[in-house]
């Protein structure tokens, strides 16, 4: 077995684990998969079990193993049993975040407009009560170990952090103090549910806010609980800080494997089991942090949302196999404020109704020409493939990949890079037809006597009708060459292309200034994507101008007017266009002259991102 230490058993506690990969709390509206329950972590944590104080109560929830709730709670325990997994109950107090009655360190109001209201001292030994009675019930109700959720913006976390907790009594201040209540749950729980019931606690080592919690702090607490919890679990950021949210997930801006600088240091001070989240992506990286002695364990988060059976390829040495998240982070609610959530990778995620866990072979044998080998047009291929039709794959270029071939130009786009070669190596382990160089014509297609064709051609950059238009490069040639451009760049449109671009010009030093016509950038994106597209061009000092209408460009000068109609201009040694892109419908159209069925998806209908090339492929060929 390739990955052999991260399949190693561990023992914590009572319980032998027969891998050393825990699938990450992730619950609610239908992201709780039945494939995803036959993952084959060693422990699957059902997150959102709230401690049965009436305080604590999330947006006015019930506790879980009331009389009437018993049995929902039930059917959640065994459908995270479904793959033979130890289940862990996640087990928390939202504190101040409530929009009914809310309560926390202070007297306050809330960023969701609720009068927080100061917990009194009483109150603090309750709730610390009710940590402990709410793990026992748990451990009662058959769970097999609880995790303390001491992080990401919650009650515990919000007494540690000396920027939210500003008491004056002995539960605020010093260390000493704000540690006080939090001790006293932990030392509760030990108490009622006994020396072999394992816990774990997960803590937030940087909160990602101002004047937040420092890593040493975080250090200091982990080691004075440690006598009474069997493993920590590593994370960072506050769930409902956006910004703190922002890096609770990573982007894909970011790198891989970003909590462990902080599981590092805690494994060597601590003795107990750690466990270190974020952003590990791949069966390399997992297996690497546990042989480098970095944790004991891991856990995945998006990794198994994008694909459910991640941990069963790593086992088997299909790796390549593994359909590969893009940390698009649209599985989470708020991103794209309800409106959009879903996996781009993984198709059925919130659609079980009605997409099925596996692909039916089709009834009648057809033969379907695919036209355009970029993402639409590859996972169209592949699932009219697996369907048994015989498939034949034109594309242009030299190369499959489509415009997903620009990852290999950003360091940034390692997700997308992963994501392009993960298709391109199904499509040659497939026995589709590929043709390579050369273009798709109709009397080629009609050579072949297709039953169906699919049309996936794409789009093209758009050059807007500026005067002196010939002085600058289009973005996406400018991608191959980036090193080459001089040290002062205008890049002339604040979409996801011109911002992801000046990031990465940014951060090879060079002097960069977007100019928007808008009132605002990258309008179009997930509200998570504006945070942290703000976030990074602010890190890369990028000049951001709005309002700017662009009207000359030359050869090293660009001109354009503000809302007012001042006028400026810009000296520089390079000018990017990242204007957009258009859909090439005009070409796709010419295909509907040919005597059989002809479909359009991708690009080439509307310009739209990764999922949108998933779905298109996936409703079509699986249907056809």
């Amino acid at each position: 077995m390739k990955f052999n230490d991260l399949f190693k058993p561990i023992k914590v506690n009572s319980l032998m684990f027969n891998n050393r990969i825990i699938a990450a709390p992730a619950q609610g509206g239908g992201i709780e998969t039945p494939e995803k329950m036959r993952c084959g972590a060693a422990v699957n944590i059902l997150g959102g079990v709230l401690v049965d104080h009436p305080t604590g109560r999330w947006f006015g929830g019930p506790d879980p193993f009331s009389k009437y709730e018993c049995e929902s709670t039930r059917k959640k325990l065994d459908l995270y049993k479904l793959g033979g997994s130890y289940v862990s109950a996640e087990i928390h107090h939202c504190g101040l975040w409530n929009r009914n009655e809310a309560y926390g360190p202070n007297d306050e109001m809330n960023d969701l407009g609720t009068y927080v209201k100061a917990l009194t001292r009483e109150q603090l030994f309750e709730i610390a009560e009710s940590f402990g009675r709410t793990c026992l019930n748990a451990k009662k109700f058959g769970f097999d170990m609880c995790m303390l959720h001491f992080g990401h913006g919650w009650l515990i976390q919000q007494f540690l952090s000396p920027a939210v907790n500003h008491r004056k009594d002995e539960f605020g201040g010093s260390y000493e103090n704000r540690v006080r209540f939090p001790l006293m749950c932990v030392k509760k729980v030990r108490e009622m549910v006994g020396p072999d019931f394992p816990i774990d606690m997960r803590v937030s080592c940087r909160e990602w806010i101002e004047n937040g919690l420092e890593f040493e702090e975080v250090l200091h607490f982990i080691k004075d609980c440690e006598p009474y919890i069997d493993m920590v679990n590593v994370s960072v950021g506050s769930d409902m800080e956006k910004v703190g949210a922002t890096h609770l997930t990573a982007s894909q801006l970011e790198d891989h494997c970003v909590n462990v600088k902080y599981a590092k240091v805690i494994k060597k001070n601590i003795k107990i089991p750690v466990c270190v989240v974020g952003s590990i992506m791949t069966p390399e990286e997992a297996n690497d942090i546990i042989k480098n002695g970095h944790a004991d364990m891991v856990a995945l988060g998006r990794a198994l949302i994008a694909d459910p059976n991640w941990i069963k390829k790593a086992r088997a040495d299909r790796a390549e196999d593994i359909v590969p998240c893009i940390r698009c982070t649209n599985c989470m609610h708020w991103a794209t404020n309800r409106r959009s959530k879903n996996c781009s990778v993984n198709v059925r995620l919130y659609k079980q109704e009605f997409v099925p866990e596996k692909l039916t072979p089709a009834e009648v044998k057809k033969n379907v020409v695919v036209v355009g080998g970029g993402p639409a047009g590859m996972k169209a291929a592949l699932v009219a493939n697996e369907r048994g039709h015989k498939v034949t794959l034109f594309e242009k270029s030299n190369t499959l990949g489509g415009l997903l071939g620009y990852s290999e130009y950003d360091e940034s786009k390692q997700d997308l890079r992963r994501y392009k070669n993960y298709l391109i190596y199904q499509i040659h382990k497939s026995s589709i037809d590929v043709h390579l160089s050369e273009e798709a014509t109709n009397e080629k297609i009609i050579a072949i006597n297709p039953d169906e064709v699919i049309v996936a051609i794409g789009s093209s950059p758009f050059m807007p009708p500026i005067k002196g238009i010939e002085n600058s490069v289009n973005a996406l040639d400018a991608y191959p060459c980036a090193d080459k451009l001089g040290q002062k760049v205008v890049i002339i449109g604040g979409g996801t292309i011109g911002c992801e671009f000046a990031i990465e010009l940014g951060k090879k030093g060079k002097e960069v200034v977007i100019l928007e016509a808008d009132t605002q950038l990258h309008r179009q994106d997930s509200l998570y994507y504006d945070i942290v597209l703000d976030e990074f061009l602010k890190s890369a000092k990028v000049q951001c101008v709005t309002s700017a209408k662009v009207n000359e460009i030359e050869k090293n000068k660009v001109f354009y007017v503000d809302a007012t109609g001042a006028e400026y201009s810009i000296s520089c040694d390079d000018i990017i266009i990242a204007t957009g892109l258009r859909p090439n419908r005009d070409q796709a159209y010419a295909f509907y002259d040919l005597p059989c069925s002809v479909h359009m998806i991708g690009d080439c209908t509307n310009v739209g991102r990764i999922r949108d090339a998933n779905e298109d492929a996936y409703y079509l060929a699986s249907n056809i």
